[in-house]
């Protein structure tokens, strides 16, 4: 079954991972794809990093974006990493990050901070979409200090951008301001491509966000790290299958494998298993022995006992 098409990609299974600096790694990633996420964001690259020839993320079987970072409005730079990555013959989807809130990423000119001198940036956009064999896409909030989703939405419709992700925050507001799934909502008279939503969507709710036609998709980023089942259960749900939820530490083993298998290096799988660890009995003391830890020895010496 096709649920919706980016471009010419199907995305045959619900679930969007997002893309989420040092957490969603190779093995991450194998990991959400092993528990039928749909369609993958690389973690963050930044645009110079791939000029300076650093390694790309892998491309899974299941659908991939590789999701680059940078001040856009430098036309010279952002065409380099283009060309680099076409070079590479991997991935068919970039896209493009106007979200990040991050204060360091925001010094740099890049994520969040675009989206007050988004004009710019948006013709860099436009530039290669129109020179380029590239699906693009675009990660962005409701805006950096005020709302301007609405008017964001149409400048990216005119660009002919492939999909839309829209976090439900500003930039300028933390996670303990609730999502603002109706101004999400509110943008899909703007656009005709598919609007995947993001923003507090966990294993608990989901069902909720489902219910909205005007979504294509939902994208999970925090939940995820601390429950990746969440996406097997948001396709058992919408097959009318029974899930069969795994234990945290058989989920734990089976990220690894996958870390094993990718080379990961320990401070890699440290960050993750941090968050995967959360609702073992005993977490507390877990994640006091993984920071300690030196060795992929030691962490398999904590878990297994």
């Amino acid at each position: 079954m096709i649920y919706y098409k980016i471009g010419n990609v199907a995305i045959r299974k619900k679930g969007v991972l997002a893309p989420m600096l040092e957490y969603t790694n190779n093995s991450f990633r194998d990991l959400c794809e092993y528990y039928h996420c749909g369609f993958l964001f690389s973690e963050m690259i930044h645009i110079n990093k791939i000029i300076n020839a650093e390694k790309l993320p892998k491309i899974s079987q299941t659908p991939t974006a590789i999701q680059l970072v940078g001040d856009f409005r430098d036309r010279l730079n952002t065409f380099s990493a283009i060309d680099v990555i076409a070079s590479k013959k991997k991935y068919k989807i970039i896209d493009f990050n106007f979200g990040c809130p991050s204060r360091k990423v925001i010094s740099t000119k890049s994520g969040a901070f675009l989206l007050k001198h988004r004009a710019a940036a948006f013709e860099v956009i436009k530039e290669i979409k129109e020179t380029t064999n590239f699906i693009v896409t675009v990660k962005t909030r409701l805006g950096y200090d005020k709302n301007e989703i609405n008017k964001m939405s149409l400048e990216l419709e005119k660009i002919g951008v492939d999909a839309l992700s829209v976090h439900g925050r500003l930039a300028s507001e933390n996670y303990a301001t609730k999502s603002d799934f109706d101004s999400v909502r509110s943008i899909k008279k703007n656009i005709s491509c598919p609007l995947i939503y993001n923003g507090d969507v966990n294993s608990n709710n989901f069902e909720s966000f489902l219910k909205f036609e005007e979504f294509s998709d939902l994208m999970i980023g925090r939940a995820a790290l601390k429950d990746p089942q969440v996406f097997s259960k948001i396709n058992c749900f919408v097959n009318g299958k029974e899930f069969f939820q795994k234990s945290k530490i058989d989920v734990i083993f089976d990220y690894l494998k996958f870390a094993n298998k990718n080379k990961e290096s320990i401070s890699a799988q440290k960050l993750v298993l941090l968050q995967l660890s959360n609702g073992l009995p005993n977490a507390k003391i877990i994640k006091n022995k993984i920071c300690m830890s030196k060795t992929i020895d030691d962490l398999l010496n904590i878990l297994n006992k």
